[in-house]
C-alpha cells in the first residue's frame, strides 16, 4: 500500500511511538491522520502537526481506552471525516506500575482490532487496508514486568489469530501484523535507562511503514533489536505446528 492519500487511525498518538509514526505518515503525504489520546494536555501535538501539515490533515480524538464507548466514537468520528480509513494502529500503552494495564494495553487493542474490520475490510464499509498492533520484544521473550509482559504476549497471540478465526484478515483484504520493538527511549522507559541498550526511533517507525507498504507482509511479528535491527521473528506454519504437536485429530 502506497502511503501517499491514505487516512489512518493511530491510538496512543500524541506522544513516543505514536506520534513519530503519525508525522512519518503525515511526511509521506497522507492525506488524513487521527491522533486518538487521552491526555488533553497533549492535544498540543496535533496543533503542531496541523501548523507543519496542514489543518485538513490532522485532527485530534480526545480517547479514553479504557472505554469501549471512547473507543467506538472516536472511530467513528475519525471514518466520518474522509469516510474511509486506510490503516489502524493500535499503539496505546502504559508501564508496569499502570492500575489499567490490562484494559489499555490488551483490552482496548483487542477492540480496535475488531473494530478494523467494520472500518477496513471490503465486507463491511472499507476498501481494504492494514491493522497494526504495538506488541514488544517482551510479548516474544519475557523479562520480568509480569503484568506488561502478559499484555504484550496477549497482543502478539491476538494478532496472530485474527486471520484464523476470520477470512476478511487476509492478504487481498485487512492485513495484520504486530509490531514486537526492543526498548526505545520514551517516557514509558525511564526506569530501565541503565540497563538497556536503546533503539533509534526511527528505526521503530521504519518497522511501521514496511508493515504499511510491502503488500507480501501479512499476520507477522516484525521484530527490532539493537543487534539484529528490523526482521521477522519465526513463526512455525499453523498447519505444521499442529501436525506436529497432535493437537488436532487427524
Amino acid at each position: 500500500m502506497k502511503t501517499k492519500g491514505i487516512c489512518a487511525i493511530i491510538t496512543g498518538a500524541a506522544e513516543g511511538i505514536g506520534r513519530a509514526v503519525a508525522e512519518r505518515l503525515l511526511e509521506k503525504e497522507a492525506k488524513f491522520v487521527a491522533v486518538l489520546d487521552v491526555n488533553k494536555t497533549k492535544e498540543k501535538t496535533a496543533k503542531d502537526l496541523r501548523e507543519k501539515f496542514g489543518k485538513e490533515r490532522v485532527q485530534y480524538f480526545h480517547c479514553n481506552v479504557t472505554k469501549d464507548e471512547d473507543i467506538k466514537r472516536a472511530f467513528k468520528q475519525a471514518y466520518d471525516i474522509n469516510k474511509r480509513v486506510d490503516v489502524i494502529v493500535n499503539n496505546a500503552g502504559v508501564p508496569e506500575w499502570h492500575p489499567d494495564i490490562l484494559q489499555i494495553n490488551l483490552g482496548s487493542v483487542i477492540t480496535g482490532s475488531e473494530l478494523a474490520k467494520d472500518y477496513l475490510s471490503k465486507t463491511k464499509r472499507g476498501y481494504g487496508g492494514v491493522l497494526i498492533n504495538t506488541a514488544s520484544i517482551l510479548g516474544l521473550f519475557p523479562l520480568g514486568y509480569t503484568r506488561y509482559v502478559a499484555t504484550k504476549f496477549g497482543v502478539v497471540g491476538l494478532t496472530l489469530s485474527l486471520p484464523l478465526q476470520d477470512s476478511c484478515f487476509s492478504p487481498d483484504d485487512v492485513r495484520v501484523g504486530a509490531i514486537c520493538p526492543g526498548f526505545v527511549e520514551t517516557n514509558l522507559s525511564k526506569e530501565v535507562a541503565d540497563k538497556v541498550n536503546f533503539i533509534k526511533m526511527d528505526q521503530i517507525v521504519d518497522a511501521f511503514l514496511l508493515m504499511i507498504e510491502d503488500d507480501t507482509k501479512h499476520n507477522c511479528c516484525i521484530r527490532i533489536t539493537p543487534k539484529l535491527g528490523i526482521d521477522f521473528h519465526p513463526l512455525t506454519p499453523h498447519e505444521q505446528f499442529l501436525k506436529l504437536t497432535g493437537i488436532l485429530k487427524d
